[in-house]
């Protein structure tokens, strides 16, 4: 699990540090950071598991070129095209599973990033690279990559030391500057001599930035494919729940019985290959009567998404996406929250929410036992002179304090927030 990320020098986070939880709920005002948060993770996975820097910073996912991914100076564009080199840093802390059987604390596993760019040419390198080991007291066990000076004929030089498990003084080096991150080289694995980049793989290769489209991408007949869940935009939700119904009887059995239960005009769920065309099709039956996924709602289409994945018998990783409450009618907003809440004890869960009935869920199943106050973190993204901001607050105590309410009325989204709990009766109305 993602314990801590901090970010330096990406877009609107010029120096941010975010403890996290299984359940991450970001909220706030537009232009707040809550995006920038995840499109940071979406670039941290990709850096790790793609073979070229130009790959990492490709633009699905990740709005604008390389060069506007750089936190910019007070000078602006013009500034930052005049700089020797941006650079933007990403560390992150995950938490290590013991093996079964071993009863301790889980080992963190830390990996650290700084890429920069040559602004006049776009060039992109990697100019520091860290992975290692701590102990659940975040003390160093083995440090696997690390930047360090070595003496050359030509005077001191920069280079990555890459340790191999059992020879630990003799590593294998890579110059500074790398077009691609040393964890990406998949030569260097095996949990016998490489067993950092092996875990690190697996964590973050089960990371899932998804940025769901149900206007177009959730709608689209597609061929059969061999999936694990549902694509970044939703893409591949008809294969997967065809996979599915075939592989997994009883993980679609969940999902049908949940979209039921959220939307109870929904009596049944199929897909359906044309054998003419080769692609599957999903059908949904509404009071009895079967449509096609092209015409049902795209709340419908969300809410299936999110059931989707609550079920999903494949992956257990982080998962990350944006308003799951857009386009659900806010009858059924609860039923998304109680959604994020039960996908959180098996994954990771981190979203952002422009609504406030989603906060004022959350704070109810903690205030009433459903949700244990230490597996959710509920934060506050705001701006100042420095970049984005993020304030963790406790549920269990008052939503804010005397500034921050004030600062919260100047935001119209707080507002709201602050408005959603009063009626809920969080606070003195």
């Amino acid at each position: 699990m993602l314990e801590r990320i901090h970010v330096r020098g990406f877009k609107s986070l010029r120096e941010a540090t975010v403890d996290l939880a299984p359940l991450v709920v970001l909220f706030g005002p537009n232009a707040a950071g809550k995006s920038n948060l995840l499109e940071a993770l979406l670039l941290l996975s990709r850096l790790v598991g793609e073979r070229t820097l130009n790959e990492a910073f490709a633009p699905t996912g990740i709005r604008g070129n390389p060069l506007e991914a750089f936190s910019l100076p007070s000078g602006g564009i013009e500034e930052l095209l005049h700089s020797p080199m941006p650079t933007l840093r990403l560390d992150a802390e995950m938490s290590l599973t013991p093996p079964e059987g071993i009863k301790r604390r889980p080992d963190l596993l830390s990996y650290q990033v700084e890429v920069g760019i040559q602004p006049q040419t776009g060039q992109l390198s990697v100019q520091d690279e860290r992975l290692e080991l701590l102990t659940a007291n975040r003390k160093p066990r083995f440090c696997s990559v690390e930047k360090t000076t070595r003496a050359k004929e030509a005077g001191p030089s920069e280079v990555i030391a890459i340790r191999r498990k059992g020879s630990p003084s003799h590593p294998f080096e890579e110059d500074v500057g790398l077009s691609h991150t040393v964890v990406s080289n998949r030569q260097y694995t095996g949990t016998e001599r490489y067993p950092l980049f092996d875990s690190l793989h697996r964590e973050i290769g089960a990371w899932r930035i998804l940025y769901l489209d149900p206007m177009v991408a959730m709608r689209q007949p597609v061929p059969p494919r061999d999936v694990q869940d549902i694509g970044s935009r939703g893409e591949w939700l008809v294969p997967y729940l065809h996979r599915l119904i075939h592989q997994q009887p009883h993980a679609f059995a969940a999902v049908r019985r949940v979209i039921a239960m959220a939307i109870p005009s929904i009596t049944d769920l199929q897909t359906e290959l044309n054998e003419k065309r080769g692609e599957l099709e999903l059908r949904i039956q509404m009071d009895g009567i079967w449509l096609p996924s092209r015409v049902v709602s795209e709340g419908t289409l969300r809410l299936l998404a999110l059931c989707a994945m609550a079920a999903n018998p494949f992956q257990k990783g982080l998962v990350a996406f944006e308003e799951p409450e857009n386009g659900v009618h806010p009858r059924r907003i609860e039923v998304v929250t109680r959604l994020l809440a039960r996908t959180s004890r098996s994954q990771q869960v981190i979203v952002t929410t422009h609504s406030p009935q989603v906060v004022v869920d959350i704070v109810r199943m903690i205030r009433d036992g459903e949700l244990h106050a230490s597996q959710v973190r509920l934060i506050r993204c705001g701006t100042s002179s420095d970049g984005s901001t993020y304030q963790t607050f406790n549920p269990l105590g008052p939503l804010f304090d005397a500034t921050d309410i004030n600062e919260g009325l100047i935001a119209s989204d707080d507002a709201k927030v602050l408005q959603a709990m009063t009626i809920g009766g969080w606070l003195d109305g």
